[in-house]
């Protein structure tokens, strides 16, 4: 079991390193907080099971070539 997990921390990794993939999108995309992924590439990230579970979709999709960077959040415009 702890190599299954162990890899796919390595899918993500190798994941977030592809062009027009960033942590931010892809814990957007996987209902995360954008800061689930900080550090990611530390040997010392310990994510959750319940992590890995939501992140597990849209790792395949990259890794097929499926995959959509959403859009960055418009930063609010003050009320004039």
């Amino acid at each position: 079991m702890r190599d299954m997990v162990t890899d796919f921390i390595e899918r993500v990794r190798a994941a977030l390193k592809q062009p027009n993939v960033t942590a931010y999108g892809l814990a957007k995309k996987a209902g995360l907080h954008r800061n689930t992924l900080y550090g990611a590439d530390r040997e010392e990230w310990n994510p959750t099971a319940a992590v890995l579970t939501k992140l597990e979709p849209h790792i395949e999709a990259i890794e097929r070539g499926e995959w959509e960077e959403p859009p960055h959040d418009e930063p609010e415009q003050a009320a004039a």
